[in-house]
């Protein structure tokens, strides 16, 4: 990481895995088109994390187009190594690009209707329901809360839209992304 004037996203967690997963750590770098950095960072982060087990490269808080990768073994053809996991990040983040894209074709609100398709618990009605329910709540605490009446109604819109992002794409693919894709895309909905 140093190499490029970066640092690794410290994840102890992810350390731990590799570390139990690989006897004779050989560690490298690996690249990947920089057009990918346009995806929310946290997208890309968690297709290296959790799908790749790589660790992202960041310089000043924000992701360089590289990763740092452990190889099971010596450094005995590290270039295909490398290339090979080259082309499978290519493959991953040209999936994630999709997703997005495809989501932000419309805005995070129209997302809200097919919540009524996603059960939240048999006895408790669907993931719509659940934020009606949130709405509710919402509304109840404004006062006691001593909201005024515009953050009330940013409460309030926050609230509507606050399971949206579950119906999109991105999230369906990668769950863990629930919330942190909601408020990227309300952001570029103009929320």
């Amino acid at each position: 990481a140093s190499e490029v004037g970066g640092d690794i996203i410290d994840d102890p967690g992810l350390l731990s895995e590799i570390a139990n997963l690989v006897e004779n750590p050989t560690v490298f770098r690996g690249d990947f088109d920089a057009h990918y950095l346009e995806l929310p960072q946290e997208v890309l982060a968690s297709v290296m994390k959790k799908h790749q087990r790589y660790f992202p490269v960041i310089k000043n808080g924000v992701l360089l187009p590289c990763f740092i990768g452990v190889r099971n073994g010596d450094k005995d053809n590290i270039d295909l190594v490398i290339d090979g996991n080259e082309h499978v990040i290519r493959a991953r983040f040209s999936d994630a690009s999709y997703f997005v894209g495809e989501d932000l074709k419309q805005p995070l609100e129209s997302f809200r209707p097919k919540l009524a398709l996603l059960t939240f618990q048999e006895r408790l009605g669907s993931m719509l329901d659940k934020s009606e329910r949130i709405k509710r709540i919402v509304a109840d605490l404004a006062r006691p809360l001593r909201l005024d009446d515009r953050e009330t109604e940013t409460a309030l819109r926050a609230a509507h839209l606050a399971k949206a992002d579950l119906a999109t794409q991105m999230v369906v693919e990668m769950t863990s992304l629930q919330g942190v894709i909601g408020r990227e895309y309300a952001l570029r909905s103009g929320e």
